[in-house]
């Protein structure tokens, strides 16, 4: 059976994989056993931009069959900025020139419009994290293991960072407003517990912070974080309520240190994830456990949220596991659990609308 399932723990050992995918050449320029700052780059590789077209018959007013006069490059040769591409000269006045505004190759000229292929970009990929090499995976990256805490959310818009975790609301369901932010926001990746105002977005990229962790946003927010420069991560999805209480303290906790926000394409679960680097050995002497995650299966005594309904969001435990469909209240078979609140409700879930917290 499939069933949901968010982690959410601290102090424990777990590994983190930063990769490419692709036939692409990947350097890496750290080994097994390395200890790695965020800042540091742990591979490289080169990445296709594409092509400039270049439309030389209409700059020069000419049809597309007579530029091959005014050529001066070929398919072929390659080109940097300000490479001249093709002359046009005239009896009387100053001749005109076509230039080229990137680097790469002459990939074909056809109907009167040059296309060069632009030279691959260097792409760094950082590690994010403070932690130990224990993987090199050559052509690909490398597996790093951290100490510290994480969690995961249900949405990212595919975006990653670091930065200083600077909690901005004051309790989980506080909902963000410019009244509520307080401080300086730079570097910091800003945690809230609502937001539905996109402008704040705005805001949030001039006042230099490099992304936030929210609970629920609304319909429109959510649309413009998909083209937003930074990362978000929503731990409990589109709508309101806020966050998990037990991932806003978890994160409360930790206020101030160092975290990264991974977009999740390499998590056991496929959701985004919080990682909080642990604290120097000077400030606390806890020991770190191995983490061993696997998905969740439901059991009696297991902690679970509601992801849908008007008690979506609530928190609430599995008392008893029905072996077979049962019908609810809209009339369809499910499988399912029975759920009590911590108000004390109990009633049927089905699975599909669960998230079992590990």
């Amino acid at each position: 059976m499939l069933v949901s399932s968010t982690i959410i723990e601290s102090n424990k050992s777990f590994l983190i994989y930063r990769r490419f995918d692709g036939n692409q050449t990947v350097h890496i320029p750290v080994s097994n056993n390395q200890e790695l700052s965020p800042v540091q780059i742990v591979a490289q590789a080169k990445q296709e931009t594409g092509y400039e077209i270049v439309p030389v018959a209409e700059a020069l007013g000419l049809n597309s069959t007579d530029i091959s006069s005014c050529l001066t490059v070929e398919v072929g040769d390659s080109v940097k900025l300000g490479s001249l591409l093709a002359e046009q000269k005239k009896l009387f006045g100053r001749a005109r020139h076509i230039t080229s505004t990137v680097e790469g190759t002459i990939a074909e000229i056809v109907e009167g419009n040059i296309f060069i292929s632009r030279a691959p970009d260097d792409v760094n990929l950082r590690a994010l994290v403070s932690g130990r090499v224990v993987d090199v995976i050559p052509n690909t990256g490398v597996a790093i293991e951290v100490q510290g805490s994480r969690l995961q959310g249900v949405w990212s818009n595919g975006l990653e960072s670091a930065g200083r975790l600077l909690i901005q609301s004051d309790a989980s369901d506080t909902k963000a407003t410019r009244a509520t932010l307080d401080g300086d926001l730079y570097r910091s990746i800003i945690v809230l517990g609502q937001i539905d105002d996109p402008k704040l977005l705005e805001l949030f990229a001039e006042a230099g912070a490099r992304g936030v962790i929210a609970g629920t946003a609304s319909a429109e927010l959510y649309h413009a974080a998909a083209d937003w420069g930074l990362p978000l991560i929503l731990t409990d999805g589109v709508g309101s309520g806020g966050m998990y209480s037990a991932m806003f303290q978890l994160l409360s906790e930790n206020s101030g240190k160092d975290v990264a926000l991974f977009n999740g394409k390499y998590s056991l679960t496929g959701r985004p994830e919080v990682i909080i680097n642990k604290r120097p050995e000077t400030e606390d002497g806890i020991t770190y456990h191995t983490s061993r995650l696997k998905r969740a299966d439901p059991a009696i005594g297991q902690t679970v949220r509601l992801l849908t309904g008007e008690k979506r969001g609530r928190n609430g435990t599995i008392v008893k596991l029905h072996s077979w469909p049962m019908q609810t209240p809209s009339g369809i078979k499910a499988e399912g659990v029975d759920v009590e609140l911590d108000s004390g409700e109990l009633f049927f879930v089905p699975f599909a609308n669960l998230d079992i917290i590990m």
